[in-house]
């Protein structure tokens, strides 16, 4: 037999998120899935506030991680002091992602938020991977100076981008990426944990009231379709456009209903 077999994937996850927001538990859920088929990950967590909610999630679903520094950005605000210390995060955050990546030797690196991966660059082109991007909002192109680092830094980083709609691939296309780089796999609906509708809810988005509306509704007989959107009340996150078509669909039939929760 000639030849060599594939090497198992094993992927470095970039997760500096603190809260269990919708970025943080869907990119958890994606190598949840691959955990799976075979795939080994490593997530590098916010070295400060990661054993808030990040590190307990990855621990229930078994996932491997480690720590790491997570700076913000640099900004024309900023004093000269807060310049410098921001500048010495930024090099310890470089430091700690190219040393896990020398540790666990990834044959990609995962991303899924613009600000850090621009944060890590540095490190992420010294580790030589493939790096995968998840995009799951459309890139920001409000300003000329982001559209800059999304055309001239972090599109010609990324080897391949999945987007998790056509929209969000449409936008991303506008900003200059190439579309042999660019595919869409749509969000499966996460798993439901033992303990039914309030703990796949498990407090992480809306309101008390929202969530006892959520479960006075799933024990409600309906025999229509049901609707429900969970995650920031916001104009950007296509709320209003959301309640339009709510409106619209409930005047016309009985047969439907939408359940709306968030902060």
């Amino acid at each position: 037999m000639t030849g060599s077999l594939s090497p198992r994937p094993r992927v470095l996850v970039m997760l500096g998120g603190i809260p269990l927001h919708g970025q943080e538990r869907g990119n958890i859920q994606v190598f949840a899935a691959l955990q799976e088929s075979g795939v080994e990950a490593r997530f590098v967590t916010h070295k400060a506030y990661g054993h808030e909610s990040v590190q307990p999630m990855l621990d229930r679903l078994g996932l491997d991680w480690t720590v790491g520094t997570y700076p913000g950005l640099l900004s024309r605000g900023m004093g000269p002091r807060a310049w410098a210390r921001r500048l010495r995060e930024i090099i310890a955050a470089n430091w700690d992602f190219w040393r896990a990546g020398r540790q666990f030797r990834p044959t990609h690196i995962h991303a899924c938020n613009e600000g850090h991966l621009l944060v890590l660059l540095p490190a992420v082109r010294a580790l030589r991977v493939p790096v995968v991007f998840r995009l799951g909002d459309e890139p920001r192109q409000h300003r000329p100076l982001f559209r800059a680092i999304w055309r001239r830094l972090l599109i010609p980083t990324v080897s391949e981008f999945v987007c998790i709609s056509e929209f969000v691939r449409g936008r991303l296309l506008a900003a200059g990426a190439p579309p042999e780089r660019v595919r869409v796999i749509r969000s499966a609906p996460p798993k439901r944990p033992a303990g039914g509708l309030g703990g796949a809810l498990g407090g992480s988005a809306g309101t008390s009231g929202g969530s006892e509306a959520l479960a006075a509704a799933a024990a409600d007989p309906f025999a229509g379709r049901t609707v429900v959107y969970m995650g920031q009340l916001a104009e950007h996150k296509g709320v209003g456009v959301l309640v339009e078509v709510a409106r619209a669909l409930v005047r016309e039939r009985d047969d439907v209903r939408f359940l709306i929760a968030g902060d």
